[in-house]
């Protein structure tokens, strides 16, 4: 299934992105109370702690809900636009930045997956133009997609081989 994007209009990187973000932030969290549980029940046993359980339980849901809502504004921090001339790359939630990208300077076009995200169905896209900064010291990341749904991922690559004619793509 092909997507097809619309200029001017920003897109975000998919639903299976939020549900990554929420369980890479929500698993811990549980697991820490999990943890605390027995061992305030360890305790309780040895007549030692006398807290009733039932705050652990309000205090773990409150922290699961704070976790979620950090993962929502991971999801939303990212959002991709394309227009006539350049790809627009817009990240941050409170300290916002935008990065375009003219279709004319890319030059190579690199997407990688990691196991955990081949088996979830994600992928990061790196875009890279001619007079990139020094990407070793972590200063040339204008173009990159952190992780996109699989399907988004290839479509982008795709948009953009359309729309800057470039011949070779290289996969990492």
């Amino acid at each position: 299934m092909e997507i097809t994007f619309e200029n001017g209009v920003y897109y975000a990187p998919g639903k299976r992105v939020l549900y990554y973000y929420s369980v890479n932030r929500l698993f811990p969290t549980v697991a820490v109370f999990i943890i605390l549980e027995v061992i305030l029940s360890f305790l309780k046993s040895k007549n030692l702690f006398i807290l009733n359980s039932s705050y652990l339980i309000i205090v773990g849901i409150v922290f699961c809900a704070i976790a979620f809502l950090v993962a929502w504004v991971e999801y939303k921090s990212v959002q991709f636009m394309f227009d006539e001339f350049a790809f627009h790359i817009k990240k941050g939630f409170l300290s916002k930045s935008e990065n375009a990208i003219p279709y004319r300077q890319i030059q190579f076009i690199n997407h990688s997956q990691n196991i955990n995200q081949k088996m979830l169905g994600m992928m990061n896209v790196v875009i890279e133009t001619a007079g990139e900064s020094d990407t070793k010291n972590g200063l040339g990341d204008e173009g990159k997609l952190p992780i996109l749904d699989a399907m988004i991922a290839l479509s982008i690559e795709k948009e953009l081989l359309k729309r800057s004619n470039i011949n070779s793509v290289k996969n990492s």
